[in-house]
């Protein structure tokens, strides 16, 4: 008894309390409110439902984000970088947890945080693919995405080490589930 609807974060076309498992990968961070959000999972989640999510961690690609800022510069004024920075929610797991104790009260719900890192190294194309999948709205107010490709892979190639181009990789798991009485 599975059904699939289309929906986003702060619009879920279900009925309250009516969801019996919410998963989530790689997508939380794009919301604009974290915590309008949590409310309209609060919302569609029954009582004895649960919820796993994965998003990225405020630390994610700090090996990253300057080489990415000094391509970005090539093609994209202070004004559009700003506005490409605020694209992804930046949360800590204390942040996150705090946010979470706000819809889900400790005494009735398990709520697990965890914080997943990993280095990882790998070639421009290896991150290029990885990254892209995760982040190319990031780059969408360039227009010359060709260019910047070649632009970051030059400064990319700056931060490389003998194992390869490094990326610092920072994911938060959430849990929460009812506590059985």
């Amino acid at each position: 008894n599975i059904e699939f609807k289309i929906g986003t974060f702060s619009e879920i076309p279900v009925e309250d309390n009516s969801v019996d498992k919410i998963t989530s990968t790689l997508a939380l961070h794009w919301v604009p409110s974290i915590k309008s959000s949590l409310n309209e999972i609060k919302r569609v989640l029954k009582p004895e439902g649960s919820i796993d999510i994965m998003l990225t961690e405020k630390d994610d690609g700090d090996s990253f984000k300057n080489p990415i800022i000094a391509a970005m510069k090539k093609h994209l004024n202070f004004t559009q970088i700003m506005n490409a920075a605020t694209l992804s929610q930046r949360l800590s797991k204390t942040h996150m947890k705090e946010n979470l104790l706000k819809f889900f009260n400790e005494n009735d719900y398990k709520i697990d945080v965890k914080n997943i890192k990993q280095q990882i190294f790998g070639n421009f194309d290896e991150h290029m693919k990885w990254w892209k999948s995760r982040s190319e709205q990031i780059i969408s107010e360039i227009e010359d995405k060709e260019g910047f490709l070649v632009d970051l892979k030059e400064e990319l190639e700056k931060i490389r080490t003998e194992k390869g181009i490094p990326f610092d990789l920072s994911l938060l798991y959430i849990n929460v589930k009812k506590i059985k009485t």
